[in-house]
């Protein structure tokens, strides 16, 4: 589950977080990302999905920012919380497309999200 800027796994038996999950079952999704945000402003509203289909331990939770900040798309580990990869909505210097931005205007704006699953 997700809550604001926090990636939460709770143990289905206890509704504990489980341990062994990011930092004591919570991954804080402010880390990594392009500039510093203010917690208050990071928002989901969609749940996180996974990437799951016939294997349930290669699932991938993904989430992604809906407003205010730059979009980047992430999955992570569903057992550990750690970071497995990144999608960069609006491409960083030296990626590819980067050079469509006039300006360098990809290195100071975008708030390119994703909106549902």
């Amino acid at each position: 589950m997700n809550s604001r800027a926090r990636l939460i796994e709770l143990d289905a038996e206890t509704g504990k977080p489980v341990s062994g999950f990011g930092d004591n079952g919570i991954v804080n999704l402010l880390q990594g990302l392009a500039w510093p945000v203010d917690p208050k402003q990071y928002t989901n509203t969609s749940p996180p999905w996974s990437t799951r289909t016939h294997h349930p331990w290669k699932a991938l939770p993904i989430a992604s920012p809906t407003k205010r900040i730059r979009g980047d798309i992430r999955a992570f580990h569903a057992r550990t919380g750690k970071l497995v990869w990144t999608f960069h909505t609006v491409p960083r210097k030296g990626e590819f497309g980067s050079d469509t931005w006039e300006d360098g205007a990809n290195e100071f704006t975008g708030h390119t999200n994703v909106w549902a699953q």
